[in-house]
Parts: C-alpha cells; structure tokens; sequence
C-alpha cells in the first residue's frame, strides 16, 4: 500500500486509524522477512493500523498471524458511531477469518467474541492485562493531611467521574464533608466533555478548593507519585452500557500499592470481580446507582478510609507478567508450527513488487 493511498483511506475512515503509518511498517516487516523469514506474525489492536499490517504480512508471505485485541472492535463503546458499526463487523470478521489465533484481555471478552464467531470460537485465547514483576509497586507515603481520592490517568469517552462528583457536593452542602479534609486530584488527560455532566458539582468543589486537575500527558513516574500521595484510587470502568468487558491496565498497578480503591463498574465485569479476589478494600458503584445513595456509601470510606492492605496471592500469581508471557511464547510456538505451507491457499493473489 502507498502512502498517498493510506492518507486518503485514513481521510474517509469513521475513525482516526493510524492509516499513514501502514505502508513503512509493511515494508520494514517485508524487507526483514526476505533476509530471515518470519514463522509467525503478531499485530495488537489498537490502532487499527497494526492489524492490518498484520493481515497484509500474511497475505504477502503465508506467514502464520496472531492478532490481539487489547480493546474490542466491533461493539466497542469508544467507537460509538453508529453508521459505522458495518465497518467495524466487518473488519473484526476479516480478522477472525485470517488469523490463526485471536487474543482478548479477559474471559468475559472471550465469551461475546465467540458468540459472534462460534465457527472460529477454538482459535480465541485470554490474555490478561498484567504487571511486570520486576517493576516495584508504587509504595504509599504515610498519611498526609488533607487525604486525597486521586484519579492517575486517561478521562475520556464515557470514562467521567459525574456520579462521584455529584456525591461528593451532596456531603459538602450537607455539612458532612469539610473542604479542608480532602482534595479530589485528576492527573492525566481529560476532555471537554469530561466533566460536562456535572458543571455545576464541579464549579462547586472548584471553588471550594476541593478539585486539583494536573491535565495533559503525564510521565508514568509522575502518575506513581500522585498515587504515593492518594488515601483512596478512583476507577472508572464506565462503557456508556450496562455491561463491561475491559480491565482497565491501572487497575494492576492500584491493587499492587494496597490502596483501597473507589470504582464505578458494571455488574458482573471482570474488575469487580478481580477487586473482590485482590485482598484491597474495595467500594464498587454501579454506574446508575442514586447520587444520595453513592453519597451514603461514601460517607463512611471518607471519615474514615481502610487501611492499606497487601494484594492477595491470587492477583500476584495470575497477573504476573512473565507467566503471561510465557503464555504467549507457547501460543507463538503452537501456531508458528503450523508454518507457511498450510496457510498459502487462504491468500488472495499479490503482487511481488514492494508496497
């Protein structure tokens, strides 16, 4: 594929695919393979660019593909326009067509991608989002005054803290909440919309000094720091439905610390069910439960927030990085035995020229 061809594909895309970069990571990948060829490819997902590199090298060279979706395609609820869910159904089939195995970050993902694709359910394989065993886990600094409920991280889409925001004013203009007790600390991006829903909640802890906002890109260190400084980690597992099926990665690097953490999940999600088995204090919202009663439950986390506690063996043994590697690694073995002779007839005819 040219580069003018991929801008011009990427101009008419209902999302922003990272289309430009397809064609120099096609040919670097095609140039590496005529000096040692690939046994196997893999591509993750998103940008949407990297499964179809993927799906190009494959084509090309016959060579076995392994694509992972570290978020869905097809019904994910960031991509939310609906003229272009024929495209996204479309594309997830031409994935679950082609490849030799297909990833997803958790069983509850697993179970709607075969229901959508029985025929190729075999070929579909969990890999949970994990942690690196060798990276230390953010340690907390002793209490400090005021306490912080603090969010490290990305608002965006449907991801907005509105329920806890308006909870949080219904205590302050009751009189149960002090402004001088706690602060409510956003680091990372947000968007215009991030706080839409709750202006005037907003506008109130504003001013009342109870809100800090640190936006924009932030250095992962710097992240860890704002969580040294938390009392209470927010989570947002917030889809815009009433069903998740992603784990939010920082969702690891929070039960890591021991902190209790505030969530907003879905009945039935993968995170509330890692939360219950982590050994963290955990008080988990659904995302249409009542101002006043997420301001009841709340009340109490904010007089008095648990205390630290250490992960449990089972979110230590199951998220491990390197077992989740070495899940891979076998994976990558099993389907690059399969080699290139068996895959050739599923290609469509190419041309030998460079793309």
């Amino acid at each position: 594929m040219a580069l003018p061809v991929a801008r011009l594909l990427q101009r008419i895309a209902p999302y922003n695919e990272q289309l430009p970069w397809l064609p120099a990571a096609l040919s670097h990948a095609l140039e590496a393979d005529r000096v040692q060829p690939a046994r196997a490819v893999l591509s993750s997902f998103p940008p949407l660019a990297a499964h179809l590199a993927g799906l190009l090298f494959h084509w090309r060279t016959g060579a076995p593909w392994i694509a992972d979706f570290r978020d869905p395609l097809a019904g994910n609820p960031f991509r939310n326009r609906r003229w272009a869910q024929p495209y996204d159904r479309a594309l997830e089939n031409a994935v679950l067509r082609h490849a030799g195995a297909v990833l997803v970050t958790n069983d509850a993902a697993a179970e709607r991608l075969r229901a959508r694709h029985p025929s190729h359910a075999g070929k579909i394989h969990v890999l949970w989002n994990g942690f690196d065993p060798e990276e230390p886990a953010v340690r907390p600094a002793p209490e400090t005054s005021p306490r912080r409920l603090v969010h490290a991280g990305s608002l965006y889409g449907p991801r907005r803290p509105e329920a806890l925001l308006r909870a949080v004013a219904l205590l302050l203009d009751s009189g149960r909440l002090k402004p001088e007790a706690w602060r409510i600390e956003f680091t990372g991006p947000y968007e215009e919309t991030s706080f839409a829903g709750c202006r005037a909640a907003f506008e109130r802890l504003k001013d009342a000094g109870v809100i800090e906002i640190r936006g924009g890109q932030r250095p992962k260190h710097e992240l860890e720091e704002a969580m040294t400084r938390a009392s209470l980690l927010l989570l947002l597992d917030l889809t815009g439905e009433d069903r998740s099926v992603q784990v939010p990665a920082k969702l690891f690097d929070y039960v890591r610390s021991g902190l209790p953490v505030v969530a907003w999940s879905p009945p039935g999600s993968p995170v509330r069910r890692i939360l219950q088995r982590s050994g963290i204090a955990s008080l988990v919202f659904a995302p249409d439960e009542p101002d006043g009663m997420v301001a009841e439950r709340l009340a109490a986390w904010l007089e008095e927030p648990p205390p630290v506690a250490a992960p449990s063996e089972w979110i230590l043994e199951t998220f491990d990085g390197a077992r989740q590697a070495a899940f891979l690694a076998r994976l990558v073995r099993a389907v690059a035995a399969g080699g290139r002779a068996g895959l050739a007839s599923s290609r469509p005819p190419v041309s030998s020229g460079r793309p």
